[in-house]
């Protein structure tokens, strides 16, 4: 019969519309969870976003330590240029030095001379003075 098909579609059509109904709760369950995970991936853009800038800074960081190793490569090899420098320069201050305390030695005797002139002179004046003594007494 008509009426009992019918009756038996009516009831197919409650059971398919009871099934839309709890999509509509599991859909209302979806939507919260999805926008949990937006409200997360905001979270996790902004924390990205941190750490790509803290990347930046460390590269910048890491750029001036290895211009810093470029200097003191620099420094380095100044240093080992000094060292070869001095090589050239000891032996000539060693001998500046020499001469130095030669010519210091020589100085000192010069002014034990001038104390031997002064004592020569004194004598001389006495000499002198003794001289007008003996022409006078002849």
């Amino acid at each position: 019969s008509h009426m009992s098909t019918m009756q038996a579609q009516l009831e197919k059509m409650f059971g398919r519309v009871a099934a839309c109904e709890s999509q509509g709760a599991a859909l209302v369950e979806i939507r919260k969870a999805q926008s949990g995970l937006a409200r997360e991936r905001g979270t996790w853009e902004s924390y990205v976003s941190s750490l790509q800038a803290q990347l930046e800074k460390l590269a910048g960081r890491m750029a001036a330590c290895e211009s810093q190793g470029a200097a003191m490569g620099e420094i380095r090899r100044t240093l080992s240029d000094l060292a070869n420098d001095r090589g050239a320069w000891e032996p000539q201050v060693s001998s500046l030095k020499s001469q130095l305390e030669k010519l210091a030695g020589r100085v000192s005797a010069c002014e034990s001379q001038g104390a031997t002139l002064s004592e020569l002179r004194r004598t001389q004046n006495g000499l002198a003075s003794d001289r007008g003594v003996w022409e006078s007494s002849l």
